[in-house]
């Protein structure tokens, strides 16, 4: 049976996206601007990261960086309450989690794995609003 889709829904759900992401926007623009006037433009970089002159860095966190994509996927819908997780920020924080893969295009790649996993295990499930972890008799969290 074919799925009715309700399109008045998903625009309602991209506009709230869109604004969240805009305020989120405004206000980094607004902070880059505070740095700028309060020290100068010449110092903002340094004052933007946090950075001494000539110091390094402090390493990204490494929090996915073993265990397969599955089990990190996994992980990391566990750590945010079960789901849903959108895939394309699944992604990015598997990779900013330091999750080693060559893909040239992981959330792509991710979202098949996951859709394997969903339909062989059944631990994880697409919902309307990302992946979530299954919880009772295929009842996904946040669907």
């Amino acid at each position: 049976m074919a799925e009715t889709i309700d399109y008045t829904r998903v625009i309602r759900d991209l506009e709230a996206k869109k604004a969240r992401l805009d305020a989120e926007f405004d206000a980094a623009i607004h902070a880059i601007r505070q740095i700028v006037t309060i020290g100068g433009a010449s110092n903002a970089q340094s004052s933007l990261f946090g950075l001494a002159a000539g110091s390094q860095p402090a390493s990204p966190p490494q929090r996915y960086a073993s265990g397969s994509m599955v089990d990190v996927a996994i992980k990391h819908l566990n750590s945010v309450g079960g789901g849903p997780v959108p895939n394309m920020e699944l992604a990015r924080a598997l990779d900013e989690g330091g999750f080693p893969h060559k893909s040239k295009n992981f959330p792509n790649t991710l979202n098949s794995i996951l859709h394997r996993r969903a339909k062989t295990v059944g631990d994880v499930r697409k919902v309307d609003r990302g992946w979530a972890i299954v919880r009772n008799r295929g009842e996904a969290l946040g669907a």
